[in-house]
């Protein structure tokens, strides 16, 4: 038990380096880095692109096995559920597993 409680501090630990990490480069370039708590992420992602007027999304997609895309689809096609009707072009940059 002490062990995954450990390994969970140091998982949240590297998020958070990530996250600074995503945070300092956005301001080096002069960018709006935004940080939003929402349970819904593909539908908030939508939200603050048409409030911004986003019109260029990149996001990390890693594979993911064909039964679960199936029962629980992907994020990027919930993403493009949100966004189709919208003028913003999604560029996918696959990841490892």
């Amino acid at each position: 038990m002490a062990q995954q409680q450990k390994a969970q501090r140091e998982d949240r630990g590297q998020c958070e380096f990530l996250i600074e990490t995503c945070e300092n480069l956005c301001r080096e370039f002069d960018g709006t880095f935004l940080r939003i708590d929402k349970q819904n992420v593909p539908q908030a992602i939508a939200q603050i692109a048409a409030e911004y007027h986003i019109t260029q999304i990149v996001i990390g997609e890693s594979q993911q096995p064909t039964w679960k895309r199936l029962l629980k689809g992907s994020f990027t096609q919930k993403l493009m559920k949100h966004i189709h009707h919208q003028h913003i072009d999604l560029h996918i940059i696959a990841t490892e597993k």
